[in-house]
Parts: C-alpha cells; sequence; structure tokens
C-alpha cells in the first residue's frame, strides 16, 4: 500500500517537474513580440491546466507564468491586428 502511494506521489512530481521546466525554458530574453513567445506562454498554461490539483501544489513556477500570461495575451492581440 506504501509503495503504491509512493508512487503516485513520484509520478506527480515528475509530471509537475515537466511542467516547472518547461516554464523554466521561457527565459526573459524570449519576452519579445513573436509568435515564437506566446506559444512557449501558451503550452506552458496549457500543459498546466491539464494537471490534476494536487499536480498543481508541486508547480513551484506558477507565479512566473501567471505573470508572463497578460503579456502573451497582449502580444496575441497585437499580433493579430488586423490595418
Amino acid at each position: 500500500m506504501n509503495e503504491d502511494v509512493l508512487k503516485t506521489w513520484e509520478k506527480s512530481y515528475t509530471t509537475a517537474q515537466k511542467v516547472d521546466a518547461q516554464i523554466n525554458a521561457i527565459k526573459d530574453t524570449d519576452i519579445t513580440p513573436s509568435k515564437t513567445f506566446v506559444s512557449k506562454i501558451n503550452s506552458a498554461n496549457t500543459a498546466y491546466l491539464k494537471l490534476l490539483e494536487d499536480q498543481k501544489d508541486l508547480v513551484v513556477n506558477k507565479p512566473r507564468l501567471d505573470y508572463l500570461l497578460p503579456f502573451a495575451n497582449i502580444t496575441d492581440l497585437y499580433l493579430n491586428l488586423k490595418t
């Protein structure tokens, strides 16, 4: 029984670490008005939203993602403006 609990926790932690790695991969130099920037942020956010609630608690870089999301949204709007 304890082994099953440990395996479940390890899987949750590993999954959360992958999302953390995605967020960490977004460098300050990536914050430019580009589709690549928007794509990286949206990808990390989608991965985060797919996590189970207990896995979300293990993502330590969520504040950084929350900080970058508005920039990605504004950048997306800017890039999709029709002139």
